[in-house]
């Protein structure tokens, strides 16, 4: 309905399985979400990020002008910026280590209203209190059991044109095989099956 009514975009899901080779065990105590340890393992594989470069410029050849990378951690976003920006892209990262007034530049940089194509790579900062309606794609390359985290990852790309946003988004997810995690807003919606049988 919402679709429908333009509040939100048409939103076409992508999903890229990884099975990486994650050199350490895994190790997942009883803590809500993936553990920072984990999520860093998965920053440092190269092949890993050369993927979410490789989608991130498919996206922006595809016509986006506004894509927002979800990095496993501040080194990868950080990386991930530096090598598109090395390719010719408007690329930047933000991350919770980025100093006040260089993150406001970024962020006002990239909402910009111009026909330019503009990458922001971010960790930890970008789900919440962050508005750039013209975003129309997301790489999300940081798994998450937390079904809000994952919501909110989505959610900041799929505004509709009544809404400030685009009439089309697309949402590439990576899915890490040998993890847990959403790699669908459509299996987010099974979560609370136990709970209403």
């Amino acid at each position: 309905y919402l679709t429908t009514e333009g509040y939100l975009a048409s939103v076409e899901f992508q999903s890229l399985e990884y099975t990486g080779d994650l050199k350490k065990p895994i190790v997942f105590s009883d803590s809500i979400d993936i553990p920072e340890s984990v999520l860093k393992l998965l920053g440092e594989d190269q092949a890993r990020n050369l993927m979410i470069i490789r989608e991130t410029e498919k996206l922006a050849k595809n016509g986006h002008k506004r894509i927002l990378v979800f990095a496993p951690s501040v080194e990868c976003a950080n990386q991930l910026a530096v090598i598109l920006k090395a390719r010719g892209y408007n690329a930047a990262s933000v991350t919770g280590n980025t100093p006040g007034n260089l993150r406001t530049r970024l962020i006002s940089e990239y909402k910009k209203i111009d026909d330019d194509t503009r990458i922001l790579c971010n960790f930890g900062v970008l789900t919440t209190g962050f508005d750039a309606p013209k975003t129309s794609a997301a790489v999300i390359g940081r798994p998450t059991y937390s079904l809000v985290l994952f919501s909110q990852m989505v959610g900041r790309a799929i505004r509709g044109p009544k809404a400030g946003g685009n009439k089309n988004a697309t949402i590439v997810t990576v899915v890490d095989t040998n993890l847990p995690g959403f790699d669908s807003v459509a299996n987010a919606f099974e979560n609370w099956e136990d709970v209403w049988e």
